[in-house]
């Protein structure tokens, strides 16, 4: 990636991570991704799907469902799953643009604070303390953990670390979430994809 397409996605994400309007994150979310050559594919933020209440037992009388509906409703239900899971993607997709994206916009206070560890603690520094308000990935730290973790937010640490401890030592080290933390990221990422859900 060359400089000028670098900055203007440091700023970008900047956008991104200070605005909480949603209509706006998703308007810039889509300049990133074409900026990054990935095709922002229903960057509307919504996962579209039909009902198929002949898809399943409880939810409807399976003595008058045919063959031919419970394959077509199966069908259905297969390609709601396929969109759920693309939209989830997409959060991904988004969260590795937007990974620790302040290292590059507030380089030199990263820089000031890294070349002084040996003398003040580094994470008690200005950037590190900064960097765990604008990020969500560092759930291994309380002042890192976000109100509203979800999985990607889970899936994004344990990326990190893995990624980090292979190229910087060869060492992982271990993965400890707590057990409730766990739970508030599986609660909302249901949340959220219910959310975004639109049955046409």
């Amino acid at each position: 990636m060359n400089k000028v397409k670098r900055d203007t996605l440091c700023q970008l994400l900047s956008e991104f991570s200070d605005n909480q309007d949603e209509q706006t994150r998703s308007e810039v979310s889509i300049v990133m991704m074409r900026l990054c050559g990935i095709p922002p594919k229903k960057i509307d933020g919504k996962i579209r799907i039909a009902k198929s209440p002949t898809a399943d037992t409880r939810s409807c009388d399976p003595t008058k469902v045919t063959r031919t509906e419970l394959g077509h409703s199966s069908e259905m239900h297969v390609t709601d799953v396929k969109e759920a899971l693309d939209f989830l993607c997409r959060k991904i997709g988004v969260a590795a643009m937007h990974h620790d994206f302040d290292k590059f916009r507030d380089l030199e206070q990263f820089h000031e604070d890294f070349i002084h560890a040996n003398e003040r603690p580094f994470v008690n520094g200005e950037w590190y303390t900064n960097h765990l308000k604008l990020n969500r990935h560092h759930l291994n730290v309380s002042d890192g953990i976000p109100e509203d973790v979800n999985l990607v937010d889970v899936f994004e640490h344990i990326v990190d670390c893995a990624v980090a401890g292979m190229a910087r030592s060869g060492n992982v080290y271990p993965i400890a979430i707590e057990d409730d933390i766990l739970q508030d990221a599986v609660k909302n990422t249901l949340t959220m994809i219910v959310e975004a859900i639109e049955v046409i």
